[in-house]
């Protein structure tokens, strides 16, 4: 009994972060629009802006790695395929 609960929790981790993850990579049916433009600012400024812009994309993109490396390993993982097939023959799919 004690194994049962441990392994569906485990199956309610793994379906949460699924959701998540189809969340956060879905596509937007919204029209989107993306304009340019140089900030009013010193020299000195547009140089620190670029810099500080620099590192949020180097960190953005990091995370973006991360999140890819986690999928692939979550989508090899035995346990989930397990619960895939489990959730398939109970919805009878």
């Amino acid at each position: 009994m004690g194994e049962e609960c441990g392994n569906l929790a485990i199956i309610g981790q793994i379906f949460t972060y699924m959701l998540y993850l189809k969340i956060l990579f879905s596509k937007s049916t919204t029209t989107s629009f993306i304009h340019e433009f140089q900030p009013a600012t010193t020299p000195k400024g547009n140089i620190i802006l670029e810099a500080r812009f620099d590192v949020d994309r180097d960190f953005y993109n990091a995370g973006l790695a991360e999140a890819l490396a986690r999928l692939t390993t979550m989508r090899s993982s035995n346990k989930r395929q397990a619960a895939r097939k489990r959730l398939k023959r109970i919805e009878g799919g």
